[in-house]
């Protein structure tokens, strides 16, 4: 038990360490793994409500949002087909209208 709480503190350390050298990682990461458990359990508020809250609503990305934030300095403008956004950016418009 003592070496599993120790394995636990350490992958605990390991990982808010991550966090704060890349956060933007470490909040994207997050957020697919909640929308994932989320889409997976079939609740679709769960997942409208962070999509919303980073700025992918469903109507679009979310004017002075994080989302527009990202779109306007990573893309300018321009979403590659496939991409991370872009998908997030389905997501929220396909599930922000029904949450």
């Amino acid at each position: 038990m003592n070496k599993a709480l120790a394995l636990a503190a350490t992958a605990g350390t390991f990982a808010l360490r991550y966090a704060c050298e890349h956060p933007i990682q470490a909040g994207i990461t997050t957020l697919g793994l909640g929308l994932g458990l989320s889409s997976v359990l079939g609740v679709r508020r769960l997942v409208a409500m962070p999509l919303k809250a980073v700025g992918f609503g469903g109507e679009g990305v979310i004017e002075g949002s994080a989302a527009a934030r990202w779109q306007r300095t990573a893309y300018a403008g321009n979403v590659p087909v496939g991409s991370i956004f872009a998908r997030l950016q389905s997501l929220g418009t396909m599930w922000g209208r029904r949450g």
